[in-house]
């Protein structure tokens, strides 16, 4: 049984893009696609217990987000199994349990404004930190990658082994080149300082950090993979970057 790619929606612009991206992406891995809704329960964060009326609004208005997300994705992709799922519970545990059985977690770059976004920008990040597959943080209205690279950071970390992973895996699937950037600054971090370099010989240093974004190739990868690969390791923040 093919995993789902599941997508979670709150009513935004931003969670509707992700709809669209995600439908196209279902459509191109042949999988379900699953939408994902879940209610704040307002007695987790005060004395009392919320009225049901005020349950059933929630809800109501998670159903109908629902089913605009399913339009949305039925008219990008007819071909795709869709499904519906509304929880009661908080939404980033939600999501990270939903991730444990899912591909691939798609997720819009900001909510509805206000306190909502702040909250969906933490709960992005909690999934993105604590979920059981890929994360995908959509941002834009592009949904087309024909021809455009995968870049993939590379700091030499387990965490980075497992994108190059995923990274490599994309751009076989997409035909598309592999980029992997390693990003390295002279300038400390501390703001008083921040315009200090480091007593330190980055001429040297350079040398090393290009076998660090080298180091996302071990194992023979290039030759056992069908995508070009190159790597990059700018002088620079790695946001920047």
């Amino acid at each position: 049984m093919t995993k789902p790619i599941v997508v979670g929606i709150d009513g935004s612009g931003s969670a509707q893009q992700a709809v669209r991206w995600a439908a196209h992406e279902a459509a191109s891995r042949k999988a379900p696609l699953r939408l994902v809704h879940a209610c704040m329960v307002v007695s987790h964060y005060t004395l009392m217990t919320s009225p049901k009326s005020v349950s059933d609004v929630l809800a109501d208005e998670g159903r109908e987000w629902l089913r605009s997300a399913s339009q949305i994705a039925t008219g990008v992709a007819p071909q795709i199994e869709v499904s519906r799922i509304l929880e009661h519970q908080d939404p980033a545990t939600a999501l990270i349990d939903e991730s444990a059985t899912a591909q691939l977690m798609v997720l819009g770059s900001r909510g509805l404004g206000g306190f909502t976004g702040l909250l969906v920008g933490s709960v992005a990040t909690k999934v993105a930190q604590r979920g059981a597959c890929p994360v995908v943080v959509v941002r834009g209205e592009e949904t087309d990658r024909t021809g455009k690279p995968i870049v993939v950071g590379v700091d030499g970390s387990p965490a980075s082994e497992a994108a190059i992973e995923f990274g490599y895996a994309e751009a076989a699937r997409l035909s598309a080149p592999l980029v992997a950037v390693h990003a390295w600054s002279d300038m400390l971090p501390v703001s008083a300082f921040a315009m200090v370099p480091h007593a330190f010989d980055w001429r040297r240093s350079r040398p090393r950090n290009s076998r660090c974004s080298a180091s996302g190739w071990p194992g023979g990868r290039r030759s056992t993979r069908r995508c070009p690969s190159t790597g990059s390791s700018p002088r620079t923040g790695p946001r920047t970057a």
